[in-house]
């Protein structure tokens, strides 16, 4: 990093602690995940306010050496003793979870409807835009905070503590579903990138009316898979659309 206003390399740490934390999810250290997460969602928030303050001038970016600490924390805690006691036991864990990473970038996001339901996504930031407003990347995070937190609950043996934390991941899968609905327009004349971007949305969305149905929360759960249907449906739209143009185009560079 250059110094503190080298937003750039605070960009690109808060996606190599993203990633760093959906390699502690893949490998079942769910609690190393959850800190590794918040360290990247806090950079990325903290970068997030800043470019939002570019207009009134006071723009402060994250400082390098509270970065490169969280770096190093998340670098520590993959040889922490808890961290490799948790994977002997992630292979059990997943049985149940169903994990599959799956990587985002920014003109491709894997469509969910290939996995089912009980499969928790977390998603690896593969490319970015350095240019960006770190919205997308920022949600992307705060999903992961999510998942985090509903692995651990369904490794927790207190339900008390358990709901505590299936409700935690709701709150986190909501407020990136927010996130990405403020970004839903911005992307809707980008063609296949605005796919790539509502496969995340969906992604998100699933896990939403997943935790909405665990609780029996029918009447949300409900108002939820409206929403997603609606996604599903863009989806399949833009698919069409795209698989249309590609035959005209090959038509006419046939003939």
């Amino acid at each position: 990093m250059q110094g503190v206003d080298d937003s750039n390399g605070s960009f690109r740490a808060a996606v190599a602690l993203n990633n760093m934390g959906v390699h502690f999810l893949e490998r079942g250290s769910f609690s190393q995940a959850l800190v590794t997460l918040k360290d990247s969602v806090a950079v990325l928030k903290a970068l997030f306010n800043s470019d939002q303050a570019k207009v009134e001038n006071l723009v402060q970016f994250p400082r390098d050496d509270q970065v490169l600490r969280k770096l190093k924390r998340a670098v520590q805690r993959s040889s922490e003793p808890t961290a490799l006691s948790q994977i002997a036991k992630a292979s059990s864990r997943t049985q149940v979870l169903e994990i599959k990473v799956v990587s985002h970038n920014a003109y491709n996001h894997p469509n969910p409807s290939i996995w089912s339901p009980q499969t928790l996504c977390p998603v690896r930031i593969e490319t970015f835009d350095e240019d960006s407003d770190f919205g997308i990347e920022t949600a992307i995070a705060i999903y992961n905070c999510g998942i985090a937190n509903l692995c651990m609950s369904c490794d927790c043996l207190d339900q008390g503590l358990a709901d505590v934390l299936k409700n935690d991941s709701l709150r986190l899968f909501r407020l990136s579903s927010c996130v990405l609905n403020h970004y839903s327009s911005l992307h809707e004349d980008d063609g296949a990138q605005f796919v790539g971007f509502l496969c995340l949305y969906v992604t998100v969305m699933e896990r939403i009316v997943y935790v909405l149905a665990e609780q029996n929360n029918v009447m949300h759960a409900l108002e939820a898979s409206e929403k997603l249907h609606v996604l599903k449906a863009l989806i399949n739209d833009y698919d069409g659309l795209f698989f249309f143009s590609g035959v005209v185009s090959s038509m006419a560079s046939a003939a």
